[in-house]
């Protein structure tokens, strides 16, 4: 990928005032196009992952519902915690608490709750299309994004992950 160009904005909405930064990507193996940008709430613990697929993305599909086609956003970790509680899912409409870093618990992570010993808390969940979304963690990274399974992406469709803490 290559990017194209920065922007940067000022701006609200449902959630408030916000800053914000954009990326406009190119892809040059399948000439698309995509956006990848922050939002990140003047007076809310909230920062919004934003991506925009402006033309839309044929052969989106990675064959994997676990893999999206497009990561974004990426956490990795250098080390896993040893501190950390998280809350995730272990099979459909199972839920979970799990001890130590969600990094390390090889499971789809469709609403991410990690809380340490002093309750601090930080929520990461798929903020818009949560049917289509996915959150997956393993060797000490989370992926999100848009699910493998899905063929394509219409023009002009734009996708949310959420941080709150």
């Amino acid at each position: 990928m290559v990017v194209e160009s920065v922007r940067t904005a000022s701006g609200n909405d449902r959630l408030g005032a916000f800053d914000s930064v954009s990326l406009v990507w190119k892809i040059p193996e399948v000439n698309v196009s995509l956006i990848t940008g922050f939002r990140l709430y003047r007076d809310a613990p909230y920062l919004v992952f934003v991506q925009e697929f402006p033309e839309g993305f044929k052969s989106y599909a990675s064959g994997d519902w676990t893999v999206p086609s497009v990561v974004f956003p990426h956490f990795m970790a250098e080390s896993a915690r040893s501190d950390l509680y998280s809350w995730l899912s272990v099979g459909y409409g199972q839920l979970a608490l799990a001890y130590g870093s969600a990094f390390t618990q090889d499971k789809t992570v469709d609403l991410l709750l990690v809380a340490d010993r002093d309750f601090d808390t930080t929520i990461l969940s798929p903020f818009s299309d949560y049917l289509v979304a996915t959150q997956q963690s393993s060797e000490l990274q989370i992926k999100c994004g848009i699910e493998g399974l899905v063929e394509q992406i219409p023009p002009g469709f734009k996708h949310e992950h959420i941080m709150s803490w």
